[in-house]
């Protein structure tokens, strides 16, 4: 009970007396094999991109984080290593001068214990939270009982701040 074939476009058929469209998206006409569209669009999407950006602003947030942790890690050992310095250059003026534990050196007398000799300078040993202070702002050198102590203090907000100065243990 089929009407005519010629009316019928080449994508409909003819079921139970019904015109019944066919659904292939896209066909070839020779052997009616499906074509697989395929996207050819070159690039990323916004989330993709936020995405990247995000992940970007995590590591550079921990890498300023731990550029400033080690930045100020290394000032402080910097600066224990001066007070070393310092109590080392106490202990050999005592002993060459036959000093006793209650006396204190002054400047002038450590200073050709600190490796610059007699000629030397202190202004090289300061600590690097306050290289204008000088050695004299920077540095009680202490009686020789005491170990000497950095008057500067730390880094805020650490055990190393102004309340805990630098200590040589």
């Amino acid at each position: 009970m089929r009407t005519s074939d010629t009316n019928v476009s080449e994508g409909a058929e003819f079921t139970n007396n019904l015109l019944v469209a066919k659904f292939a998206p896209c066909q070839n006409g020779k052997n009616g094999i499906m074509k697989i569209k395929t996207s050819c669009k070159a690039g990323f999407t916004l989330v993709e991109i936020m995405i990247v950006v995000a992940i970007i602003g995590l590591l550079a947030g921990m890498a300023v984080y731990n550029y400033y942790s080690a930045r100020s890690q290394a000032q402080m050992n910097t600066c224990i290593n001066n007070l070393r310095q310092i109590n080392g250059a106490k202990q050999q003026w005592a002993m060459e001068q036959g000093k006793m534990i209650s006396d204190t050196p002054f400047d002038s007398d450590i200073q050709p214990y600190l490796g610059h000799g007699a000629n030397g300078s202190l202004t090289s040993v300061v600590c690097p939270l306050n290289p204008t202070g000088g050695f004299d702002g920077s540095y009680t050198i202490g009686s020789m009982g005491i170990p000497p102590q950095c008057n500067v203090g730390g880094v805020g907000g650490t055990k190393y701040d102004a309340n805990y100065p630098h200590v040589l243990n």
